[in-house]
């Protein structure tokens, strides 16, 4: 499949992905690679690589390199890893990186691949730049397509059994658990690199040049009586709703959920009544969140978690629809804690009667 003639390279070779995208490479014959990395082969596996890679007469260069530094891409000496804020850091890595080998490498390539991400699409939880930077090599590949050079971008689900998802623990903690993204194993991530490295393809539709892959439907979550996401729920998704199922409701308040309101008019005291509307606040928000309940911390307020006016909106009219409390959008924004917004819902609702502690039956 490859030219034994020509040179590879691959920034971030010596990560998880790359790592196996080098040997899935050198299988299909090339001869010759370049794997950039930030520190070079300091760890083990990446060791491991370039030793197999070696004894399978493979050319092998694996120099420290921060491709987001022009300086670094031109010059023949290394530069020290530099340290900077984390969203410089990660849109660099992304942005900086993308625009750094698109405007050094030569033109006429048999392939450019970038690794982007549904985050790019829909957005993640607290990481508006990691979004942002895949954003951005997602518009890039578009450029290049405008100037008749070869570009792919391809926008992942979370990894599954290669990349730091799997080798790092706080990341599977994070990213393992997300309803609204399937895993995308190797095998998968290697039949797209498969099809997409073919020299021979000639992508004529800018779409077809943004792929996502594991992206879960709004059908397969009615199939788990889990609820959709609310950006999933957004007008440019709306297409997604018509595959695998029809008359997706959307609405799980009565899909075998428990009935909070209820438990709320028989509650003994206001403290019982204040944990009963936390507990189905922070049910409530994790699905909506797409993530556990049990990673929410109630004492941060609702922005911490990446909550805006729109999602805000869907949460008032579900507190007045099921615990029946009037509270503003911009109560929720305002408040300082998730904890406090919870205890302005019990002081609002009409299920309960604030100076008596007593509930109010209807």
């Amino acid at each position: 499949m490859f030219d034994p003639e020509a040179t590879y390279l691959i920034a971030g070779g010596l990560g998880g992905l790359g790592r196996s995208t080098a040997l899935w490479m050198a299988n299909k014959g090339a001869k010759t690679l370049v794997l950039l990395s930030r520190s070079g082969p300091s760890t083990k596996p990446a060791i491991e690589l370039l030793e197999k890679l070696q004894r399978m007469k493979v050319r092998v260069e694996a120099p420290k390199c921060d491709v987001s530094s022009v300086e670094e891409l031109s010059k023949d000496s290394l530069f020290e890893k530099m340290s900077f804020h984390e969203w410089s850091t990660t849109i660099s890595s992304k942005v900086q990186s993308s625009w750094n080998l698109h405007e050094l490498l030569p033109s006429g390539l048999s392939f450019f691949v970038m690794l982007s991400s549904i985050a790019g699409v829909g957005g993640t939880i607290g990481q508006s730049n990691y979004a942002a930077g895949n954003t951005f090599q997602d518009a890039l590949c578009l450029h290049r397509m405008t100037l008749g050079q070869k570009s792919v971008s391809l926008r992942l689900g979370v990894m599954g059994n290669v990349g730091i998802v799997s080798e790092k623990d706080e990341y599977f903690k994070n990213k393992g658990k997300m309803i609204d993204m399937a895993k995308v194993m190797e095998v998968e991530y290697l039949a797209l690199l498969d099809y997409y490295c073919n020299p021979e393809l000639r992508i004529s539709i800018p779409r077809e040049s943004l792929p996502i892959i594991g992206l879960v439907t709004p059908s397969q979550l009615e199939e788990q009586n889990l609820e959709v996401p609310y950006w999933l729920r957004r007008p440019a998704f709306s297409p997604l709703a018509q595959i695998g199922a029809s008359n997706i409701s959307w609405d799980h308040s009565k899909s075998g959920t428990i009935d909070f309101g209820a438990q709320l008019r028989v509650a003994n005291c206001l403290e019982d009544a204040k944990k009963i509307v936390l507990t189905a606040f922070v049910s409530k928000l994790s699905k909506a969140l797409a993530i556990s309940a049990s990673d929410i911390d109630t004492s941060k307020p609702l922005h911490a978690y990446g909550v805006d006016s729109l999602l805000a909106v869907e949460l008032r009219n579900w507190l007045g629809k099921e615990l029946g409390s009037d509270v503003s959008v911009f109560d929720l924004m305002s408040a300082d804690s998730i904890t406090s917004v919870s205890e302005a819902m019990v002081t609002k609702s009409v299920l309960v009667t604030l100076e008596t502690g007593a509930s109010t039956y209807s």
